[in-house]
Parts: C-alpha cells; sequence; structure tokens
C-alpha cells in the first residue's frame, strides 16, 4: 500500500483515518495537501494520476500515462516513461521520486528515504544532502537531525 495516500493505513500499515478524514501525504487530515486534489474519499495529484488525470475522474486509455495533467503515451521533458515491463505505465522523475530514484522502480528505503538527484539519501545525517536535498555541510562539519554542526 501507499502509506501517503492509503485511509486504512494512513502514515502506517494498520494505521486508519477517522470518518470524514482521508490520508494526505500520510497524515489524515480533512483536506488534502502537498498540491493534491480531493477526489471521493482519497487525495489524488491530477498531474500525475492515470485515474484522476487532469480533474477527478477523468481516466486515462489504456497504455497511456498522465503527464502534467493530459492523458497521453509520452512524458514531460524531465520525466521518465515507466511500467513498460507489464505494469500500468507512469511518468516519473528520477531525480526527485522516491519510488523511482535514478530509474524506474527503484525505491528508496527507511535507511536513505529521500530521492536526491536521483540517489537515495537520509537528510537527518547526510552531509551532502542535510535537512534536504542538495544543501551541502561545510568542511568539517557533520549532519545531525537535518543540521550541519
Amino acid at each position: 500500500v501507499d502509506t501517503k495516500t492509503d485511509n486504512a493505513n494512513c502514515g502506517a500499515c494498520g494505521n486508519a483515518c477517522p470518518a470524514g478524514e482521508v490520508c494526505s501525504t500520510g497524515a489524515c487530515s480533512t483536506t488534502c495537501g502537498g498540491g493534491t486534489t480531493l477526489c471521493g474519499t482519497s487525495c489524488a495529484d491530477t498531474k500525475v494520476d492515470p485515474n484522476h488525470c487532469g480533474a477527478c475522474a477523468t481516466q486515462c486509455g489504456t497504455g497511456e500515462v498522465c503527464s502534467n495533467g493530459t492523458c497521453g503515451t509520452t512524458c514531460i521533458a524531465g520525466q521518465t516513461f515507466c511500467g513498460a515491463d507489464g505494469g500500468a505505465p507512469y511518468c516519473a522523475d528520477e531525480q526527485t521520486d522516491n519510488a523511482n530514484c535514478g530509474g524506474c522502480g527503484t525505491v528508496c528505503d527507511t535507511n536513505a528515504p529521500t530521492c536526491c538527484a536521483g540517489g537515495c539519501a537520509d537528510v537527518t545525517k547526510d552531509v551532502n544532502n542535510c535537512g534536504y536535498c542538495g544543501n551541502k555541510c561545510a568542511a568539517l562539519q557533520v549532519c545531525t537531525g537535518g543540521a550541519c554542526l
């Protein structure tokens, strides 16, 4: 499941959202955040969701992807067409997508959960990505809790 959007497993497996709330970016809320739109009882990114492409309930056809809110067979510049191996096709930004970091299907894990420039990093302790991607600590500094010290 996707714990960022699954109402029955919001933020963690088995953590169900109360009635009237939706799972948005891994937290139960009455509204959708992170650039997503409330579509029925879930939050959807209408720029990339093939079931809600451009608007809620606008579904892309078989073999099509939702790229920048439009159904088609190609992705916008900077994104890669993934899912050609038999799965549902989709567009991914291999530089920032935690589920397709550096390549389709390459998932960042709990040891390095954030995709930074095509590589997985732990922004709480990575001196080259401290606190956020691209924030490099100065010489002789360490990254602790997302801060250069």
